[in-house]
């Protein structure tokens, strides 16, 4: 770790800080319950497990095997850009691709980017399908760990704590692909020149604008 000095002039009884980025914090183990950047964007994270259907229950197994292993575990943020998320995005849309978009991506057309707005939308309920049931595995809500956090009960810099905000995090970007397959999906299934019309309707949600947006101007680039 980088050792930063600078002599100042020091009054007596003045308080002395220092500011540090996000990242600095989170190494050592620290935990930011608003883990935002300047710009708001959020950098929480959950590790997502993705899964290809068993070979009895998918005829086209071998053909996925192709462009992505039987599983992928993957971290991913709320952030279409993310490493993580493209990762999941691409492992997704070959999930559920049909036959046809198979024989696309095995042509080298899309380079496993968004292949359409049917295989996007599939893509992101995949996605949220498996969100949905990584939430019902923790044993408290979303809502009430919120309450918990807010209520003071919990030490200051405590392991609880600290085991709580990491909890949230995770829960918030679970549940955030619920809400995004929510909004996309119909979106998605309407003409091109509509959608970005229906995207701004999220302006008021950033996370959920920016991924939108994101996920609108990919498909521009091919449809």
């Amino acid at each position: 770790m980088p050792l930063c000095t600078k002599s100042l002039a020091i009054s007596a009884n003045c308080a002395v800080g220092a500011a540090y980025g996000l990242q600095f914090f989170l190494a050592p183990g620290f935990t930011i319950e608003q883990n935002r950047e300047a710009d708001g964007k959020c950098q929480d994270e959950v590790l997502v497990k993705l899964r290809l259907k068993h070979e009895s229950k998918d005829d086209f197994l071998v053909s996925r095997m192709k462009f992505v292993r039987s599983f992928l575990d993957v971290r991913v943020s709320m952030n279409h850009e993310d490493v993580g998320t493209q990762e999941a995005l691409r492992y997704s849309r070959v999930a559920v691709a049909t036959e046809m978009e198979l024989r696309l991506l095995n042509s080298g057309a899309t380079n496993m980017k968004a292949i359409s707005p049917q295989n996007e939308s599939r893509a992101l309920a995949f996605l949220a399908s498996v969100m949905r049931d990584k939430l019902q595995m923790y044993p408290t809500t979303l809502a009430e760990d919120d309450a918990v956090l807010r209520s003071n009960e919990l030490l200051a810099f405590s392991d609880h704590r600290h085991a709580l905000i990491v909890i949230i995090s995770e829960k918030r970007v679970a549940a955030f692909y619920g809400r995004l397959a929510e909004f996309m999906c119909p979106i998605l299934a309407s003409p091109r020149h509509h959608r970005l019309d229906a995207i701004r309707r999220a302006a008021d949600d950033l996370d959920l604008f920016r991924f939108a947006n994101a996920v609108h101007r990919q498909l521009n680039t091919r449809h």
